[in-house]
């Protein structure tokens, strides 16, 4: 009987990744703080550009292995994958999307 615990314990996977709202929060903020940061100047933002390239490169990592991937979309669904995906866009798109502002007021005022 114990193996047989064992095993389910070891299956579960989903339990030691963030739920959807947690990989949202986890990449928004740092989108939202990058935006912010590089409105006012846009090299502020390159540290947000760079955080969340890192979380990316982790979540990427996890969800592409082969043997956590799969765990992860059999438990979460494909719902998992996209809402990751879409977390990543978003919160770059944040950042760098307010470094852009940044850099056109930044040319504005130059000129």
């Amino acid at each position: 009987m114990k193996p047989l615990i064992l095993t389910f314990v070891l299956l579960e996977v989903m339990d030691k990744e963030l739920t959807v709202p947690g990989v949202w929060f986890v990449f928004v903020i740092p989108g939202l703080i990058g935006f912010l940061l590089g409105r006012r100047t846009w090299w502020a933002g390159i540290p947000m550009v760079a955080w969340i390239t890192l979380g990316a490169v982790v979540q990427l990592l996890e969800l592409h292995d082969p043997f956590v991937g799969q765990s992860i979309l059999s438990e979460a669904g494909p719902g998992y994958f996209i809402q990751s995906y879409a977390a990543i866009a978003v919160s770059l798109s944040l950042a760098l999307g307010g470094m852009r502002i940044g850099w056109n007021s930044r040319r504005e005022q130059t000129a």
